[in-house]
């Protein structure tokens, strides 16, 4: 878990970012935090969850929720958090595809998708 390249679980996606691009156009693997365990049962690898800002928190939680019955299933706490709120608030949207489940673990692949 100290890796420096590429290998970092709540780092940006490698080669789409460049001089001039959109800085909200960002891809990364998260493990989420805070995870429901009663969420978590409803979902498989593969699912697609919204991501989604949690509103009623003062820090501005960053929530993987599932589109089917609206609950969170975790958060999102990554270094550049505060990129990911600016973006969510500006109007940018981005989906989170559950791609690893062990016990109470939950990786998703957080990508652009509006």
């Amino acid at each position: 878990m100290g890796g420096s390249s590429g290998g970092s679980s709540a780092g940006f996606g490698g080669g789409s970012r460049g001089p001039g691009t959109d800085p909200c156009n960002i891809r990364f693997t998260a493990t989420l935090q805070s995870v429901k365990k009663g969420a978590l049962e409803l979902i498989s690898v593969g699912d697609v969850l919204s991501v989604e800002l949690y509103p009623n928190t003062a820090s501005k939680t960053v929530g993987c929720l599932n589109p089917d019955t609206g609950s969170m299933v975790g958060t999102i706490s990554i270094a550049a958090q505060v990129t990911l709120v600016n973006c969510l608030n500006s109007g940018a949207s981005y989906s989170g595809t559950v791609v690893l489940l062990d016990g109470g673990r939950c990786d998703v692949q957080i990508k652009r998708i509006a």
